[in-house]
Parts: C-alpha cells; sequence; structure tokens
C-alpha cells in the first residue's frame, strides 16, 4: 500500500526502482502505531516531498494519501 505513495512522479517498479520510497515506510508506520493524526502524517509526508525529495507541495494529494494509509494502517496498529 505505501508503494503507492509517489510524490516525484517516478513510478516506482516501472521507471525508478521499486523500492524507490521503500526507506520512508518504516517512519510512516511507527508513526501511525504511535498514534498520530492524519494532520500529522500528512505533514510527515509534505516534509518528505518538499525538504528530503525536493518535488514541492501538494497537500492535496499528500492528505488524500495520509487518510487512505491510516485507513489500512490503523487497525493493525490497535491489534497490537
Amino acid at each position: 500500500m505505501l508503494r503507492r505513495w509517489d510524490p516525484a512522479g517516478v513510478q516506482p517498479g516501472r521507471f525508478a526502482p521499486a523500492e524507490e520510497y521503500d526507506s520512508y515506510a518504516p517512519h510512516i508506520v511507527s508513526l501511525i502505531a504511535g498514534g498520530c493524526t492524519a494532520d500529522a502524517l500528512t505533514a510527515h509526508l509534505e516534509h518528505l516531498s518538499i525538504e528530503v525529495l525536493g518535488v514541492g507541495s501538494n497537500l492535496r494529494a499528500s492528505t488524500k494519501f495520509a487518510a487512505e494509509i491510516m485507513r489500512t494502517l490503523q487497525p493493525q496498529a490497535h491489534a497490537r
């Protein structure tokens, strides 16, 4: 699910290695497990896009993807 995040538009697995953004997944999962809010996750995705990857902001996409991540991963976080 997390591999669908593609802020740079490089289409991992097609034009970039499939694991292009995999290094960000453990921290994202930790944030969810720690009870972060959708707003906090959106801010983190925006930080990665702007500050780390340097591709600029796409708040709408970050907000949508953060909500999708929350829906997917929160049940797992609560099961622990």
